[in-house]
Parts: structure tokens; C-alpha cells; sequence
């Protein structure tokens, strides 16, 4: 009893002293309500602008992704690709993205009469840190296969040798972008490396088509420059319409601008088993090729034929210079050497041999064997032709061959000996 009023006392006692100091301090009590209601509203707001930027951060992410995989972004690239390829007619299809990489199957890109071109299982890897200098980063653009077949350039080609642009750095038109993002969105290109599986290319203009199939392209833009430096191999080039025209591609450094593509080194077989290494160009607005380089170890029977076979062998080497143009035919000219060079098995060597009781006649070494030449369809033309089998023989003089015909002026010389047997040759033919 006496434990409960002691009790009851104190808290009397607590609230009395509460109500005192709350009666003495009226403005502590107000400052007090005051400084909570201000930091409710803060915090309040706080959350409320934290749960505001998330909300529009979300919707931008969202709207930018819809953007990205739009109908609306395809046709912008649409509209850029045909105006960077000289007004072409595009075809993007739908675009396919996962995190940093995007997929397109197919472009097209055409103009009747002109070019006609498709890009196939096109894959783009983005390095999203470029957006922070308005920029689309591709590292990595790489294609399945691509087709292209031409007979000439867009006339509305855009004109070349910009001083003030970069290769590496392309103007990107987005006029389909959300409205109130076209000043933050990107406007410009960075392509590092393309990567082309499989390359097919045919020129049909002029008289002598040229066709490239099964080429395996690596390319990088060339710095302050309009042009691409380009890595190729493993490649089928055809010029002309003849089997001598056709090159197995093994490796080949080039550079390409708005019309010519450059060959700075290229290693390739011809003719079943020779190499050839070569350099020049390739117009492709007009279609003329102009190549220069040397030719070794191509077996002689894969020029005159099979006919030969058992009667001439050796191997041939020498520098050639291939050039044709619009309308012009193909020609292939140079100099050549025959290197171990055999005559045998020939009726002519038989009756020489008969002749002149010279059995080595019948089996002639070729110790020097070389001619300028100039070669076109149907046509091969020798020029300061030298043969010489040592101790025997020495041919020289100018040769034509015309759909089978020959003709030509040598002049022969034969050493003292090969013509003992013959009555008067000492005296009419070695004079002093």
C-alpha cells in the first residue's frame, strides 16, 4: 500500500516538473515543432526527387532502347548509308540488339544499271562510353558475307579529298529521333575494325570483267585520309574472260578511297603451281586495271599446252605488266627467261641430227632462253628473242604467233663443228 502511493507520488512529481519547464520555455517548445516540420518536408522531397530521377531514368533507358530496336532508327540509317554511298536506294532490316552488340541480317544498297550490293549477317560491337563525346564507338563491325556486282560508281557519288575530315569519323543523321534528344544523341562514327567472312565482288564494265570471290577481308580506316587499309586473302581473282586471267589470291595489302582500289603487295598462284607477286590498281568507275610485278617457276607447259608435252620442259620466270582498260582488250607484256630449257622429240631435231651427224640435236639444252613478249587475246608477240644451246647453237630475232600462224626473222648461228659433214661449209658459211 504504502509502495503504490510512493509510486503514484513520483510520477506526480515528473509531470509536475515537465509542465513547469514547458511553462517556462514556450519558444524552445515552438523552435522545437518547427525544425521537425522542416526536416519531414526535406526528407519528403528528397524521396520524392529520388523516386522522380529513378522514374525518368527508367523512362529514358526504356525510350532509348525502343529507339534503338525502331523502325525510326533504321530508316535514319537508311537515309545515312544512301547518302554516304551517292544517293543509292537502302534497305536496312530490323535490328536486333543484346547489351552492347546489335545484329542486322541484311542491308541492300542498289541503283539499276549501276550497283547492287547486299551486307549479311551484319554484327556491331559498341563501346557505350563514346555517347559521353556524342560519338558511336564501333570496335568491332563484322559481316557473314557480302555480295557486291557493279558496272560503275553512283553518279551522285559525294566528292573525295576532304582535308578537314577524318576517315575514321562519319557524320551520323538521326532526323527520326525523338524530339528534344537530337542534341544530346550521338552525331558521329568511330569504326576500328571490320571483319568480312566471305567477299564477293564482280565489275562488268568495259570488255574485260573483273571478279573477285571467296576473299577474306580485314580492314581498318586509314588516319586523316578518305580511304580504308585493307587485308585480304584467300581469294579468286578472275580479269578477262581467258583461263590466263584467273589468280588464286593467298594474301594481299591494299587501300581503297571513293573510286580505285590500290594493291600495295600482293602474293598469289597462277597457272597451277608459279607465284606471282604484283602491285597497281583497280578503277572502279571505269573499270581499268593496270598491275605490274614478277612472275616465278611456272611451268612452260602451261602456256604452250599440252601438245608439248615430252617435247619442251623448263620453267619460267620474269616481270609482266597487265593493263586494260574501258572498251581496250586485255594485255599482259614484259620479259621472260626460260630457265633449264629442253628441246627433245621434235621431227626438225631428228632430220638436223640426220643431217649434220650431230646426235645432240635431237636433244637440245636451252643454256639462254629469253624474250620480250606482249600477249592478248589470240595474240603473243617475241621481240629480241634469244635461244643458245652452248657449243651448238644461237637463235635470234622476232617472233609472232596470230591464231596459229607464225611468222617472224631470225638468225641463226651454229659453231664450226656441227657442220663438218656438210661439203663447203667450212668455206661458204664460217668466213673470216
Amino acid at each position: 500500500m504504502m509502495e503504490e502511493f510512493c509510486r503514484i507520488t513520483n510520477i506526480h512529481s515528473k509531470h509536475d516538473r515537465i509542465m513547469t519547464e514547458s511553462a517556462s520555455s514556450p519558444r524552445r517548445r515552438r523552435r522545437s515543432r518547427r525544425s521537425g516540420s522542416w526536416a519531414a518536408r526535406i526528407m519528403m522531397m528528397g524521396g520524392l526527387l529520388l523516386v522522380a530521377l529513378v522514374i525518368g531514368a527508367l523512362w529514358a533507358v526504356s525510350t532509348f532502347r525502343t529507339y534503338l530496336a525502331s523502325d525510326a532508327l533504321r530508316k535514319d540509317l537508311e537515309s545515312r548509308v544512301s547518302a554516304r554511298l551517292g544517293g543509292v536506294s537502302v534497305e536496312v532490316e530490323p535490328l536486333a540488339w543484346n547489351g552492347a552488340q546489335v545484329r542486322v541480317p541484311k542491308v541492300r544498297a542498289w541503283e539499276e544499271g549501276k550497283v547492287d550490293g547486299g551486307v549479311h549477317g551484319l554484327q556491331a560491337t559498341l563501346d557505350w562510353s563514346g555517347l559521353k563525346r556524342q560519338t558511336v564507338h564501333v570496335t568491332e563491325l563484322r559481316a557473314d558475307s557480302v555480295e557486291v556486282e557493279f558496272a560503275g560508281l553512283p553518279a551522285g557519288r559525294p566528292e573525295t579529298g576532304q582535308a578537314d575530315r577524318a576517315r575514321d569519323v562519319d557524320e551520323l543523321t538521326l532526323a527520326n529521333a525523338p524530339t528534344g534528344w537530337r542534341a544530346w544523341l550521338p552525331n558521329r562514327v568511330e569504326l576500328d575494325h571490320v571483319t568480312v567472312d566471305r567477299f564477293d565482288a564482280e565489275q562488268t564494265q568495259g570488255r574485260n570483267p573483273v571478279r573477285l570471290v571467296h576473299a577474306r577481308l580485314q580492314a581498318e580506316p586509314a588516319a586523316g585520309e578518305e580511304a580504308w587499309n585493307i587485308q585480304m586473302s584467300d581469294a579468286d581473282l578472275s580479269i578477262g574472260k581467258s583461263e590466263q586471267g584467273r589468280l588464286d589470291v593467298r594474301s594481299a595489302s591494299m587501300r581503297v578511297d571513293a573510286t580505285r582500289l590500290y594493291v600495295n603487295d600482293a602474293q598469289a598462284g597462277w597457272m597451277g603451281g608459279s607465284d606471282v607477286s604484283m602491285r597497281g590498281y583497280f578503277q572502279m568507275d571505269s573499270g581499268r586495271v593496270d598491275l605490274a610485278g614478277n612472275l616465278r617457276d611456272l611451268d612452260v607447259l602451261k602456256l604452250v599446252g599440252e601438245a608439248w608435252k615430252g617435247k619442251l620442259s623448263g620453267d619460267l620466270q620474269g616481270d609482266f605488266h597487265l593493263a586494260a582498260g574501258t572498251g581496250e582488250a586485255l594485255k599482259v607484256s614484259g620479259h621472260a627467261v626460260l630457265k633449264d630449257g629442253v628441246l627433245q622429240q621434235l621431227p626438225v631435231l631428228d632430220r638436223i641430227a640426220t643431217y649434220t651427224r650431230v646426235d645432240r640435236f635431237r636433244r637440245v639444252v636451252l643454256d639462254v632462253a629469253e624474250a620480250d613478249y606482249t600477249w592478248t587475246p589470240g595474240s603473243v608477240v617475241l621481240r629480241k628473242l634469244v635461244l643458245q644451246s652452248n657449243g651448238m647453237i644461237r637463235v635470234e630475232g622476232d617472233l609472232s604467233m596470230r591464231e596459229g600462224a607464225l611468222s617472224g626473222t631470225l638468225a641463226v648461228g651454229v659453231t664450226a663443228d656441227t657442220l663438218r659433214w656438210i661439203p663447203g661449209a667450212e668455206r661458204r658459211v664460217f668466213v673470216d
